[in-house]
């Protein structure tokens, strides 16, 4: 019994397969690919650089030119603040006074024609082996004028005591920028964009 139906489900089985339909056969595809050089337009950054002329300044610092002109130093006797003598050499007369004013005079001309400056003037008082310097004086001249710097000292007369001696000098002169334009070379760069050819490939 067992035997039979061991052999029925066999049966069964081959028939079913025996039924099935045959297989499909689907057409062979074409795989070859189709590909071709090409050249295309890639940008790229660039730096371009020109020479180029630009105007620009060139400044120097210069002095500017004048001249001096000394004035006859002035000795005199002084008396209850009033001046009562003085000899035509300069010297006074000790005796007779109890102070001393020596008096210094310098005369700075602008020899400029265009140009106003500014100079500095100072003055050495010298009595006895010492020095009195006095205070620095500034003045503005203009082209082609003069100024005058004007110094005095006073002192106590000695019979033993000689007269004081004094001089005036500059101590700044007077400065200016004198600039001129000039043309100067440069050079300028900037970024361009430019476009080079690639070659590459395009498949179908």
């Amino acid at each position: 019994m067992e035997k039979f139906i061991v052999l029925f489900v066999l049966g069964i089985f081959f028939g079913c397969i025996s039924n099935l339909a045959p297989p499909i056969q689907l057409p062979a595809q074409n795989e070859t690919t189709e590909c071709k050089n090409i050249t295309v337009k890639e940008p790229y950054v660039s730096e371009v650089c020109q020479n180029v002329s630009k105007m620009g300044q060139v400044c120097s610092t210069k002095e500017l030119n004048y001249s001096l002109s000394a004035i006859n130093k002035t000795v005199l006797c002084i008396e209850r603040n009033l001046c009562v003598d003085y000899y035509a050499n300069g010297s006074c007369a000790t005796w007779y006074c109890s102070k001393g004013m020596a008096r210094c005079k310098m005369t700075l001309t602008n020899l400029d024609s265009q140009k106003a400056g500014s100079w500095s003037m100072g003055a050495n008082f010298t009595l006895d082996g010492n020095v009195f310097q006095k205070n620095i004086e500034t003045e503005t001249v203009l082209p082609n004028e003069s100024v005058v710097y004007d110094y005095y000292q006073l002192y106590t007369m000695d019979i033993n005591q000689k007269n004081a001696d004094c001089g005036i000098f500059v101590t700044e002169p007077a400065k200016l920028q004198d600039c001129i334009s000039v043309s100067k070379p440069a050079v300028e760069c900037q970024n361009v964009t430019k476009y080079k050819d690639v070659s590459t490939q395009e498949c179908q």
